[in-house]
């Protein structure tokens, strides 16, 4: 199967050409089934993001990473609405300055209510 990223270039080249200034928030699923609780789950995560990041940092249209979508509405124990979700999205913020450096993109989180729909870490 191939993976969503891997389209993801093509589609910033397609839309977004650098001289119409158009700028884009690429996002990076996170299963909602995942225990955050797990060590080893965790840095997967963690280690996927960082590729991701890693394949696409030096796209001029991108304007910021965006992890998750509504991961505060999952039924899952130890996701969602949780420390352990919000300690791995810090994780993750951390990893994507660390693969980036200092020309890094901003990083966020979707949640689902309008309020507080977007958290930068």
């Amino acid at each position: 199967m191939q993976m969503l990223s891997e389209h993801i270039p093509a589609l910033i080249n397609i839309f977004c050409k650098r001289q119409n200034n158009i700028r884009v928030i690429v996002g990076f699923w996170v299963n909602l089934d995942l225990d955050r609780s797990l060590p080893d789950v965790r840095q997967k995560v963690i280690d996927d993001f960082s590729n991701f990041v890693f394949d696409l940092k030096n796209y001029p249209a991108i304007l910021m990473w965006n992890i998750g979508n509504e991961q505060n509405y999952s039924s899952t124990p130890n996701n969602g609405n949780s420390q352990y979700w919000y300690s791995l999205v810090q994780e993750m913020a951390v990893a994507a300055y660390t693969v980036e450096g200092e020309k890094f993109h901003p990083v966020c989180a979707r949640r689902r209510r309008v309020c507080e729909q977007w958290w930068l870490f």
